[in-house]
């Protein structure tokens, strides 16, 4: 057990370099109770990788399957209600995100609301708690008095988080599901027979913040208030949101001087039905002067036979500057044919917006999404 170690003050900063399980819910529970900082890592990580995030959060404690390493204390401790995650860096670098208890436990609360989570259900922890969807699952259950379940295959499975990928394998029959909540990523077919609730949210929301039935329902929770800023970005404020980056001497406040964050995704709003998000404002390119917005691509990509998953970026081009490429994850049995991929994205998109090339993607996610900066720089090299 990670816990046989020397004692946690509140404070310090945990780091846990441990797989999603009942060890690591136990560490973070105990945290929690001291006041210590808790800070769970990616077990994916490569050393080099790990090493960095780990001079960035400069722990006290790292806590690994082989034990506890004690290192010397930081010179500059965090506030002790602070939980520090890493985002995804999908779109860059990994930032450290300060998220304190009050954050989360007003996410949950919100959460427990729109899901109807109670007394005795059980929540499938089928996300990584290195990342906040996952994270996130645990203090519904500690919120509500549900019990946090880790066999994929228990009957008594009330609720789950999904990702929208996850949808097209295999899904196990539980014939107590209520809740069903899918987010970390496009969702552009909302299967009608599940007790589905959309969501969208990220690590600096402390998780969920707007939830509907279908991808074009979203609405801001309770506690919690959403607009669109310059550019129709989406920004966002409330009693979930983080505290700030920490960049290992420093918190960075990256709010304006009303509280509103700005999200970097893009949005629609309708007064009646609520938001619908397009994707995100740091993906947009310029092809001959045309503002190109890779998420809408990829969901009339979707809509293709035999497309699984799809993933669009630039390519440089002498003529447009940058012109749209795609790689595609195939359903068994087909194969990509590119002359006719075009020929049906031009019954509904503009010249301008088809892609110039396709390629296969790769199996192998990066956490819960996609690194488009690193397969769009690195991929066609």
């Amino acid at each position: 057990m990670p816990l046989a170690s020397p004692t946690i003050n509140p404070g310090d900063r945990v780091a846990a370099y441990l797989p999603t399980g009942p060890q690591l819910v136990e560490l973070l529970v105990t945290c929690l109770k001291i006041g210590a900082v808790f800070c769970p890592l990616n077990i994916r990580l490569p050393p080099a990788a790990l090493e960095e995030q780990l001079l960035t959060l400069q722990p006290k404690f790292i806590f690994s399957p082989t034990g506890c390493e004690r290192r010397p204390s930081p010179l500059l401790p965090l506030l002790p209600s602070s939980l520090l995650l890493f985002t995804s860096g999908s779109s860059g670098r990994p930032k450290l995100v300060s998220i304190s208890h009050k954050s989360f436990l007003a996410s949950a609360k919100s959460a427990n609301a729109a899901c109807d989570l109670q007394a005795g259900d059980g929540w499938h922890l089928s996300l990584p708690m290195h990342h906040v969807s996952g994270l996130s699952i645990v203090f519904r259950c500690l919120l509500a008095g549900a019990n946090i379940i880790f066999d994929d295959k228990d009957p008594t499975i009330t609720h789950v988080s999904s990702v929208p990928a996850q949808l097209y394998k295999a899904w196990p029959i539980y014939p107590k599901l209520r809740c069903l909540l899918l987010g970390g990523g496009p969702i552009h077919d909302v299967p009608a027979k599940l007790p589905c609730l959309v969501s969208y949210g990220m690590t600096e929301t402390a998780s969920l913040f707007l939830a509907g039935k279908t991808p074009n329902l979203l609405q801001p929770l309770p506690g919690k208030e959403a607009k669109l800023g310059p550019e129709g970005e989406l920004w966002v404020r409330g009693d979930s949101l983080f505290e700030g980056y920490w960049d290992g001497h420093e918190m960075h406040s990256p709010f304006d001087a009303d509280g509103w964050f700005a999200t970097k995704d893009l949005a629609h709003f309708d007064p009646t039905l609520g938001f619908t998000i397009i994707g995100r404002k740091d993906n947009q390119f310029i092809s001959g002067g045309e503002n190109i917005q890779p998420e809408e691509i990829e969901a009339e990509l979707r809509k293709l036979p035999g497309v699984l998953e799809a993933l669009v970026g630039p390519r440089h081009h002498e003529r447009f500057g940058m012109r749209p490429i795609a790689f595609l994850t195939m359903r068994e049995g087909f194969s990509i044919d590119a002359a006719a991929m075009q020929h049906s994205l031009a019954e509904r998109l503009p010249k301008i917006k088809i892609p110039d090339a396709f390629f296969p993607l790769d199996e192998h996610p990066i956490g819960l999404k996609r690194n488009r900066k690193k397969i769009f720089n690195y991929q066609l090299l």
